[in-house]
Formats: structure tokens, sequence, C-alpha cells
């Protein structure tokens, strides 16, 4: 599938991803190099509602609704889905997101799903927006191709190998 053309201020928004059972959690940064612990994150939690996930341009729109269907909260991911969203090394359901407002000021939120299916569709939703704005295409195929380097042993060449003290020769 070709990627969709990207305009950036584009009215249209195409739908990725909409799940009524999602947690979200007001949580520090982390506090180790490891990573995100969703167990630690049980006193920040501030809400449980909706969660839709839509691409409107070159933005990937994230929209928390209330259980009555109203606004609860709105943030935009760009291109960069790594610097934006984070997996929690204890559990699969869980999620650091940093959300962008209109004014590109981020803010760091947990995210967490009952289910794994719904977690792993979240997921997919922005790897779909990764997709249609083109971000992960592959290589240009006009590039002129890289020269192949050879590594074949040449006529007579050996390798000597030295393992734990033993050694030996192959050609």
């Amino acid at each position: 599938m070709k990627p969709l053309k990207v305009i950036e201020d584009d009215p249209i928004e195409l739908p990725l991803y909409s799940f009524g059972e999602a947690m979200l959690f007001k949580i520090p940064p982390a506090t180790t190099s490891r990573g995100y612990v969703s167990a630690d994150w049980k006193p920040y939690f501030v809400w449980k509602g909706k969660v839709e996930v839509s691409m409107k341009g070159a933005k990937c729109k994230v929209v928390f609704k209330k259980p009555d269907n109203t606004l609860y909260g709105m943030g935009y991911i760009t291109k960069d889905i790594d610097k934006h969203l984070t997996k929690c090394i204890d559990s699969m359901r869980f999620f650091a997101i940093n959300l962008l407002n209109e004014k590109n000021l981020g803010l760091l939120l947990g995210i967490g799903f009952d289910s794994r299916d719904a977690a792993f569709d979240f997921l997919e939703s922005f790897m779909k927006f990764k997709k249609n704005v083109g971000y992960d295409e592959k290589p240009d195929e006009t590039a002129p191709p890289k020269p192949k380097m050879d590594f074949s042993l040449k006529e007579g060449e050996k390798i000597t190998l030295k393992i734990g003290g033993i050694s030996g020769a192959s050609a």
C-alpha cells in the first residue's frame, strides 16, 4: 500500500482506533533508565473512559472521552512516535505517552488497558499512522544501488579461531 499524500492542515480526519475501556494516569518521569513501571502508577490514576486515535494531516490525534461521550482531554503525536510512546517494562497493556498540545507543549501520561488485545490495537493505530504518512517508507528505489561487498575467502586464505585456549584452523 502506498502512503497517503499528507496535507499539513488537512481538514479530513481518518479514524484509526476507538476503544471504550482505558485508564489514564498522570505519571512522573521515569526514575531509572530501564523505563516505566506501570505497577507504580496506581496513586496517579485520573480517569477511565473511551480513547480515540485518528490521523489529521501529519499529526496523530489522541482523544479521551468521558463515559457520557463528552471530551475529557486531547493531544497530538508527531511523526517521531518512538519519542512519544513507550511500552512499560512490566506490562504489555500499559504505555507512557507524551502528548503535545496545539503549542507543542508536552504532557506525560500513562495509559493502560484491561485487555492485551485493546493495548495491541492501540499500538497498531500508531503504526498505521506512521505508515500512512510515509514515515515508514522503504528507501527510494531510484537511488543508485550500493556496491556489493565480497566477504568470501579467496584461494589459499584461512581463518584461525581461538576459543577458550583451543585453537584450530578452517578453510
